[in-house]
């Protein structure tokens, strides 16, 4: 079955998998809200590959595959597969500390800042 999408596809990717096989040419009209289709049921996308994008000035995007949900053909739709991914580039920062104890010992501890809500010191 052809595919009634192709004249939107404009990005060009390549699939590299985790044993080191690398599939060339592969197209698609692009990342929308982490998420990319390809129209190809003959191509195994799988959790852990990374899809790769040559850029201007000699760059290279590399997206790594979260989750691949494959969708079976719906008339007129193809079969194709909807694929999880997130900028490799773009790592998430570190969240903050949610919580942080402070052990005060001794007869004359003290602890001054009035930005804290202190809950309860005991004595010991």
């Amino acid at each position: 079955m052809s595919n009634p999408f192709q004249i939107l596809e404009r990005e060009t990717y390549r699939l590299c998998k985790a044993d080191g096989t690398v599939v060339e040419d592969l197209r698609t009209s692009g990342v929308k809200q982490g998420k990319i289709k390809f129209y190809r049921s003959d191509v195994n996308f799988e959790a852990g590959d990374h899809l790769e994008r040559d850029l201007p000035h000699n760059k290279t995007e590399t997206l790594l595959i979260e989750d691949a949900e494959f969708k079976s053909e719906f008339d007129p739709i193809p079969a194709h597969y909807v694929l999880t991914v997130h900028n490799v580039a773009k790592q998430k920062a570190a969240a903050a500390p949610s919580s942080v104890t402070y052990n005060l010992y001794g007869t004359n501890s003290r602890l001054n800042d009035p930005a804290l809500k202190v809950q309860g010191l005991r004595s010991g």
